[in-house]
């Protein structure tokens, strides 16, 4: 499978809440394509199952991607918070 097959069988897999498959399908993606898209769609799977440090890592790592005034910094950022209150309260 190329990294495009992986990606759109985790869209798939995520769409259904089968989170372990999407995130094994986005891994396998992101192994053969390091797009760092994919790190965010890693991190959401990984919030999804409870991984909240592994989440919070991936969501870090797309981050640091993005470059400054990206319309996206803004809502990951919100996202880290949330996952950080989130790992407070488990």
């Amino acid at each position: 499978m190329t990294s495009r097959d992986w990606y759109q069988a985790g869209v798939r897999q995520y769409q259904m809440k089968q989170y372990e498959q999407a995130l094994d399908a986005f891994e396998n993606a992101y192994l053969l394509h390091p797009d760092p898209v994919l790190l965010f769609d890693i991190a959401q799977s990984n919030r999804r199952l409870g991984r909240l440090d592994e989440a919070l890592s991936a969501y870090k790592g797309y981050l640091k991607q993005l470059p400054p005034g990206h319309p996206r910094r803004s809502t990951v950022e919100k996202l880290i918070e949330e996952t950080r209150r989130e790992r407070r309260r488990n």
